[in-house]
């Protein structure tokens, strides 16, 4: 598993989730993929991601968990982890 993280420098909330982010991702050893929204549309439109920040939890391919907007670990953590029994 793991996260793709939509982002773009210009972006402050963007910024506030790169720690939540990372805190995820080191609770259940997860890889983080950043991708600068500015700079890869065809991921942008392969995802459906249509506001940055945004995260997926993705798992084989597929997308199992999404954050839209920056957002506390806690409601990060909920809305990523949801459907798993970690």
């Amino acid at each position: 598993m793991k996260l793709l993280k939509f982002k773009a420098e210009w972006c402050g909330p963007c910024k506030i989730m790169s720690p939540v982010v990372e805190k995820i991702a080191e609770k259940y050893d997860l890889k983080v993929v950043e991708i600068d929204a500015d700079e890869n549309f065809k991921k942008l439109e392969r995802w459906n991601v249509q506001t940055i920040p945004t995260v997926l939890l993705v798992h084989r391919g597929e997308e199992i968990g999404r954050v839209i907007g920056a957002k506390t670990f806690a409601q990060t953590e909920e809305g990523l982890m949801l459907e798993l029994e970690i």
